[in-house]
């Protein structure tokens, strides 16, 4: 308990998650010098405005009621920054925590020189609890992780990742439009394609249900997708209240 906590301290010792620096540099060098262990799992990645949590939350449970070992990735926390990252519904042990840590923190010291040295800024609290985060996913080993954006837009940290498959499911239609524009792939107007259309190669088929979107329906086509057995599938849904 006493090293996570040192391990805490050290992240509040970084720039605060809600003054992001606009660069996606940071993260990703950390990623490629620790091997890109985020391209190990596939992902669900979520973002919009209001419900992020709680959808990601519905998502995990339904997903993990399918058999999956599954990674959770939340902001903020409420009692202990373990809450963020989930294994199976649970914040991640403080005996992982720490050894990935300790894994991870050299190459963030690496990345810290890098960029202060050309005149940049280290990395912020939020690109270093991504890190941590996709690591200890990799580290599980899940077989999926369900990620919930922070506050980046196009910038943010999480979107380190490179989506195959991108589907938007959006309470209105509507609204859509608004949040395609600085989500990590494109949205479709308030709908996903059918459990089914997933081909073999983890591309999803062009034609799409017109049935509302709910978690449940996401949790199905995402099912679908993963029997694609596709390591690097990743699929985007974007919830948002109606205007």
């Amino acid at each position: 308990r006493l090293r996570a906590r040192e391990i805490e301290d050290e992240l509040l010792a970084r720039t605060p998650e809600n003054n992001p620096e606009p660069s996606l540099e940071r993260v990703r060098r950390a990623m490629e010098l620790l091997g890109d262990p985020q391209t190990s799992f596939p992902m669900i990645h979520l973002t919009g405005t209001n419900g992020k949590t709680s959808t990601t939350r519905i998502l995990e449970r339904l997903v993990r009621e399918h058999g999956l070992k599954t990674g959770r990735f939340t902001s903020p926390h409420l009692h202990d920054f373990r809450e963020r990252i989930s294994l199976d519904g649970e914040p991640v042990d403080v005996e992982r925590l720490v050894r990935v840590w300790d894994d991870i923190e050299p190459f963030i010291a690496m990345v810290d020189h890098e960029s202060t040295s050309n005149g940049g800024v280290r990395m912020t609290y939020f690109e270093v609890i991504v890190v941590l985060a996709y690591s200890v996913f990799a580290d599980a080993p899940v077989d999926v992780a369900i990620v919930e954006v922070g506050l980046g837009g196009a910038w943010d940290a999480t979107n380190v990742v490179e989506a195959d498959v991108a589907d938007g499911v959006a309470k209105a239609a509507g609204a859509a439009g608004a949040i395609s524009a600085e989500s990590p792939a494109d949205c479709a107007s308030g709908s996903v394609p059918e459990p089914w259309s997933a081909s073999a190669t983890g591309k999803a088929a062009t034609g799409h249900s017109t049935r509302p979107a709910t978690p449940s329906r996401a949790a199905m086509v995402t099912i679908a997708l993963l029997r694609s057995r596709k390591p690097s599938v990743v699929t985007t849904f974007a919830y948002t209240e109606a205007a």
